[in-house]
């Protein structure tokens, strides 16, 4: 059995490049066959917003029902896919995109914006965010670690319209900080990145990973 290991930050910190580093750092297998590291990069909001015809993630804000409709199926999704990495033998770690910590905040970020938006009343928005983070909360506990990528000033921003906008990074990194000081479970831990360069993200991981 694997043992998981997330990547959290907001839109644009640099996961999939740092996911594609570590993998192809990773290519050499184990006398018995297996490897280190395993990524997975699925995209569990790219997938339901495929799954839904969705143009733009602008869609998530039609409404409370569409927004919680959407992201519950990005929950139950996510599940499903670590449940799968959890049973992998051929790898010590399995590295992977998002975590739970993610889906909580950005379905604050989607219950501020309709709330905002006056298209739903903040005492229904809180209470669902509330009840949701917690399911969060516990899904959390599948993951042997988090890894945290802030956002890099230096790194230029990629305008997509499957994904949050730059304008929202800050929120989402205020509620990411909010769930690990608040939320997570005590018995993952969290390694925060501090490296900059592509190379140095690398190596600050494989050596979090050999503590582990």
């Amino acid at each position: 059995m694997a043992d998981i290991i997330a990547l959290s930050g907001p839109q644009g910190s640099g996961k999939s490049t740092l996911l594609l580093g570590l993998v192809q750092r990773d290519i050499k297998p184990n006398e018995d066959g297996t490897f280190n590291i395993a990524t997975d990069d699925f995209k569990v909001s790219r997938a339901v917003q495929a799954q839904l015809g969705w143009s733009t993630l602008e869609n998530v804000l039609e409404d409370p029902v569409t927004m919680k409709q959407f992201q519950t199926a990005i929950l139950e999704q996510k599940i499903a896919r670590e449940k799968e990495n959890l049973k992998r033998t051929d790898v010590k770690f399995v590295l992977t995109e998002r975590s739970f910590a993610d889906i909580a905040a950005y379905t604050q970020l989607w219950c501020w914006e309709l709330a905002h938006q006056n298209k739903w009343s903040i005492a229904d928005a809180v209470d669902f965010s509330l009840g949701f983070i917690q399911e969060c909360a516990r899904a959390q506990q599948v993951y042997t670690g988090n890894i945290y990528l802030p956002s890099m000033p230096h790194v230029q921003w990629q305008a997509d319209p499957h994904r949050a906008k730059q304008e929202h990074t800050q929120f989402i990194t205020d509620e990411l900080e909010g769930f690990f000081a608040r939320k997570h479970p005590e018995n993952v831990p969290v390694f925060r990145i501090t490296e900059g360069s592509v190379q140095g993200r690398i190596d600050q991981v494989n050596k979090w990973l050999s503590t582990l």
